[in-house]
């Protein structure tokens, strides 16, 4: 079996070394025979060698399962990494959460049909394919995007930073609805022109988008007028509209100007006069009429390939092709004919993208050949974002472009909570482990082993399936390792209870093991009933715990009831095991529980009115903003500060203007106390609250008290880069990568003349452009010229032309994107950076490229380099190594520049944004799962116990422990500071606590139904219910129930002292929720089943039989 082993291992490093077709093939053929019928020959041989022959397909399917498991785990191994593979959720690597609404009111506006148009009905799979085309075109990257909802979509995006998720948000809630319009003149649209003016003096259609003719038909369109954003900040208008019919787009009130009052020559310089004027009115938005009365409507949907490029001024443009079978070839060459040049005057083309005119060149001539470019005051970044909306295509609907819910977190605290889960897991698996082992000794080691087999199997499982561990799925592993141990417990007191009356040791394993087994299929099926139910309701990292805890549940059933049968049955018939010996720390014991239910009942009564009033008094600050909305943040100190110090500070920059908020002290093993505060705030977006917290901890000398990432850089290393001559590089230059057919076909309008073009391209006049002929085929220089092109009269009579719409002869005279980039360094500079905290690869490389752009550093590559990282994770580090194609005077300049920046970064652990919609559909979804739980307990114990007061009475304890772990958990507030010591902090109800309370009903439900189940058995045949009975039932019980709490309550209070902040509020709950559990199934419970049945006889305390 061994040999067989190593082989499969083997053969799998060959096949995915790729070594050949015969050895993947080999692979697959060893895999089938060594995992799907070796097992069952061997188990064949081993019952025949030991006489149990009816035993040998249950060794068999034991061994297959383990081998497969074990396969499965394995080839998740990354030996150039040195770890497992396995699939982690945003909370672990770090990432963003986002989830977007359909925004009806501009679908209605686009349409022009009303609510019953096209919106009503919205194609969520339509809408996830083109999202994926959009923000993840070449599949390689693990977004997961799928619908949330009727008309809303959620997108999880791991191991981004800042800079990306601001482009990917840009990307999600741009349409991309693109149209070629006429810009209305009053040449062509004088009856427009009229109509527009007509409603504006309508106070209910002045703002209206759509303008119509008599006969209601669309003839125009009011698009908003673009405006230059860089870094946030809002430029001039990107096109000159002056003498155009404009207007205020937020009151509708129609702006007559004249291009004649702006004197600027350049055209940059008049847009920004323009823009000045325009603002001094105080109007920041306007809209230009845009003519939609021809009959060419050429829109997105004719483009071909799309791709950047440079115009004759070296500005960033886009190229485009048209696709002739589409029609779009024509309807262009239709509409640029019939709306071209008439003597001195020049109609304007506007490309309007989602109602917004980016540009608005003059049409010079026809464009017949069905290529074409659109320029304008673009940016490289605006260009390369348009081209890749342009070539993903349109969105079916159009998206609020705010999400409704954004949830971001650090990959440092994603590293540091899978550290925290590792050591959770292993301590409370050690512990576990050696108890059971010296408890139950020969039965303790079967269950050790049952458990290390448990958690194999949801190992491998949940790579199978492609589950993500998600920070709550951790929490559902440590639980796991608890809740499992019960159901062996189960079988090994049964077993005992039958040895005490005087079984053989055959008889009572059997016994022992078919007795159990319907109190742990009944006492399961209810706890899996709850995880079903938070699968349903959940959020993607709740649903990790739900997963997690099905897994579990069943794999727990299958190891303690199969497996470790056969172990026994093994031992027992081959004589290994003559005798069963178990410790008991609780003998036979005779307490009169029923006779204690009123006292009690007083102090169950108790705990609840404190809750009650705990929960009265905080109101609206007991729920964390998953249930409020609003935004929330993790900041951390440089130095501890009291959380009242922390809360005065905020209540300056917060409270006095208006905005409730709540600050939070996190209680972690793994940092200084007083350093990490989580604070939540009803505004509407996360930056609003991290600028007021960043004012808040600014010192006087303008140095911030947050954490920062704080860059140090060493000694600068120049070393010279030689550069081979075009020879030697001809001959000693790999082979290029083969391009895809669509990266090819993206690329043709842009590549760089050849063959007879390359000639044509020679040819220009030397005072024009200058070529460098290397490899690169870089603009190396521009002669400083005057502009040829003569200037074309517009009816605004402005002095400077906008853009033009380029023919396809034109375009063989441009430069393709790279002609407009510096000539890199022929210096490599070395360096080593070191940070005070953490940073990750993406998030420093993000800022580095910003840094360069900024200051106009060519930087033709650089490299990142840390001994521990694997190039390509997420992992954090406090020091890199920079290797950068620059001189060091360059190379200072840009870390000098990176390092004020970074002095002045606060290191945000996790931020989170919940829209009031969401909010009040979490609180919904949380009620109706609670409901359905319970609904679905009562039926299924009604079912399995013939009487409904047993699903009734176990209601009543269920509530009664999530009542009073409620309470627990609004009495925290007051005992946060006195109780510090204990890590209590100010708890909130948030959806983990949510799964932590649904958890509980089914870990306290798991207790009262193993006592309800004696009861049953004890009663009998007897059509009454005693105190007696139940006193004895809870008595036989005691053992099992205390040796399950203790080792879950161990295990739990692990997950709670050493399981990171991120589920610290989960895990309270839980430690309260097992010990209130415990109690409940004891004095609430039974109580409550008693009172039901109407049974009012005294109760005696009896010995346990």
């Amino acid at each position: 079996m061994l040999s067989d082993f190593a082989f499969l291992a083997q053969a799998v490093n060959a096949a995915q070394a790729g070594d050949s077709t015969w050895l993947k093939a080999l692979y697959i053929l060893g895999v089938f025979i060594g995992c799907f019928i070796l097992p069952f020959f061997v188990g064949k041989w081993i019952a025949r060698s030991i006489r149990m022959n009816d035993h040998g397909w249950k060794i068999g399917l034991v061994l297959c399962t383990v081998l497969v498991s074990a396969l499965i785990v394995y080839g998740t191994w990354d030996s150039s990494k040195g770890k497992f593979d396995i699939k982690l959720g945003v909370d672990l690597k770090g990432g963003v959460i986002l989830i977007y609404e359909v925004d009806q009111t501009a679908m209605e506006a686009a349409a022009d049909d009303g609510p019953d148009g096209p919106t009503a009905g919205v194609n969520m799979g339509a809408l996830v394919e083109a999202l994926a085309r959009r923000i993840n075109p070449s599949g390689t990257k693990e977004i997961v995007i799928r619908p949330y909802g009727a008309q809303q979509v959620e997108i999880i995006i791991p191991e981004v930073d800042q800079r990306e998720v601001d482009q990917i948000k840009k990307q999600i809630s741009t349409a991309g609805v693109l149209q070629f319009r006429i810009v209305g003149n009053t040449r062509d649209h004088s009856s427009i022109i009229e109509a527009a003016r007509a409603m504006a003096e309508d106070p209910a259609k002045k703002r209206g988008r759509i303008i119509r003719s008599i006969e209601g038909d669309p003839v125009g369109l009011w698009a908003e007028v673009g405006r230059e954003q860089k870094d946030g900040i809002v430029g001039p208008f990107q096109v000159f509209v002056a003498g155009d019919t404009i207007r205020n787009a937020a009151t509708g009130e129609i702006l007559d100007l004249s291009a004649a009052n702006f004197s600027s020559k350049d055209n940059d310089d008049l847009r920004r006069e323009f823009t000045r004027y325009v603002e001094g009115l105080g109007i920041n938005k306007i809209d230009v009429l845009m003519g939609t009365d021809d009959s060419y409507n050429v829109t997105g949907s004719h483009l071909g390939a799309v791709s950047r490029g440079n115009d004759e001024s070296l500005r960033p443009c886009i190229f485009f092709n048209l696709k002739a079978d589409s029609g779009g070839v024509q309807r262009f060459a239709n509409l640029t004919t019939e709306y071209g040049p008439e003597g001195g005057f020049n109609r304007q083309l506007g490309i309007v993208l989602d109602n917004t005119l980016l540009s608005a060149p003059n049409i010079q001539e026809p464009i017949t050949g069905g290529r074409g470019r659109i320029t304008g005051q673009f940016t490289k970044e605006e260009v390369a974002f348009l081209v890749n909306i342009l070539e993903a295509g349109s969105l079916p609907v159009i998206l609020n472009p705010n999400p409704i819910s954004e949830s971001q977190i650090n990959p440092l605290l994603g590293a540091e909570t899978i550290q925290q889960g590792k050591v959770a897991i292993s301590l409370s698996l050690v512990l576990v482990l050696v108890f059971i082992a010296i408890y139950y000794r020969f039965s303790g080691v079967v269950a050790c082993t049952a458990l290390v087999l448990n958690l194999l199997f949801i190992l491998a499982l949940m790579i199978l399936i492609k589950a993500a561990f998600t920070l709550p799925g951790l929490a559902g592993l440590v639980l796991t390792v608890g809740m499992s141990v019960d159901a062996n417990v189960l079988i090994f007191e049964r077993i005992r209870e039958e040895l005490s009356r005087g079984a053989a040791l055959r008889m009572a394993i059997r016994n022992g093991f078919a007795r159990a087994t319907t109190t742990i299929v009944d006492a399961n099926v209810t706890t899996l009933i709850t995880a079903i139910v938070l699968y349903g309701i959940g959020t993607d990292q709740i649903r990790g715990f739900a997963v997690t805890l099905i897994l579990g549940i069943l794999m727990s059933m299958f190891t303690a009831i199969f497996c470790s049968r056969i172990a026994f049955d093994i031992a027992e018939r081959t004589k290994w095991l003559t005798r069963l010996n178990m410790m008991q720390i609780l003998t036979a014991t005779q307490i009169d529980f029923i006779g204690k239910r009123r006292l009690a009942g007083v102090f169950s009564l108790l705990l609840i009115g404190v809750g009650i009033a705990a929960i009265a008094g905080r109101q609206a600050d007991m729920f964390d903003i998953d249930f409020r909305g609003g935004a929330s943040v993790q900041m951390r100190l440089e130095s501890p500060l009291p959380t009242e110090e922390v809360r005065s500070r905020l209540e300056q920059q917060l409270a006095n203007s208006g905005i409730d908020f709540m600050v939070t002290a996190l209680k972690d093993s793994g940092s200084a106390a007083d350093t990490n505060f989580k604070v939540d705030a009803l505004v509407e977006e996360v930056k609003q609250l991290e600028d007021a917290i960043r004012q808040a901890f600014m010192g006087s000398g303008g140095q911030s008290q947050l954490a920062t990432y704080s860059l140090k850089f060493g000694e600068l290393h120049e070393v010279a880069l030689v550069t081979p001559s075009t020879s030697e590089a001809d001959e000693s230059a790999p082979e290029e990568p083969k391009q895809s057919a669509s990266e090819a076909k993206s690329e043709e309008s842009a590549a760089a003349p050849s063959g007879e073009e390359q000639s044509s391209a020679s040819e220009l006049p030397n005072d024009q452009l200058a070529f460098a002929n290397d490899a690169q085929n870089l603009l190396l220089a521009q002669a400083d010229t005057e502009a040829t092109t003569p200037p074309a009269t517009t009816e605004r009579a402005a002095e400077v032309p906008p853009a033009e719409v380029t023919s396809e002869a034109d375009l063989d005279d441009i430069s393709d994107e790279s002609s407009g980039e510096s000539v890199p360094s022929s210096m490599q500079t070395e360096v080593d950076l070191d940070f005070k905290h953490a940073i990750n690869e993406p998030a420093l490389r993000g800022e580095i490229e910003l840094a360069a752009e900024e200051l106009d550093i060519p930087v033709s590559y650089f490299e990142l380099v840390n001994p521990n990282w694997d190039g390509a994770g997420s992992n954090a580090f406090t020091s890199w190594s920079l290797k950068m194609s620059a001189d060091a005077g360059q190379t200072r300049a840009l870390l000098e520049h990176v390092e004020k920046k970074f002095a002045n970064s606060p290191v945000w652990a996790a931020s989170s944004k919940i829209g009031s919609q969401v909010a009040g559909r979490m609180k919904q979804k949380a009620a109706a799962a609670f409901i359905a739980c319970l609904f679905g307990i009562v039926v299924y114990i009604w079912i399995r116990f013939q009487r409904v007061i047993f699903g009734l009475a176990a209601v009543v304890a269920l509530v009664h422990d999530v009542l009073v772990t409620l309470g627990a958990i609004a009495v925290s507030a007051w005992f946060a500071n006195s109780l510090g010591f204990l890590l209590i902090e100010e708890f909130k109800i948030s959806l983990p606590i949510v799964a932590a309370l649904l958890t509980i009903v089914g870990y306290s439900l798991n207790d009262t139904i193993v006592v309800f189940d004696r009861i049953r058995e004890v009663r009998g045949k007897s059509s009454d219910l005693t105190g007696d009975m139940i006193n004895r039932s809870i008595n036989q019980t005691l053992s099992r129930t205390m040796l399950t709490s203790i080792t879950t309550l161990v295990v739990v209070v692990i997950l709670y002292a050493m399981g990171g902040s991120g589920i610290h509020g989960f895990a309270f709950s839980l430690v309260v929720g097992v010990a209130i559990g415990t109690y409940s199934s004891i004095f609430v419970a039974s109580p409550a089943l008693l009172w039901m049945t109407g049974a009012n006889k005294p109760a005696k305390a009896s010995a346990a039989a």
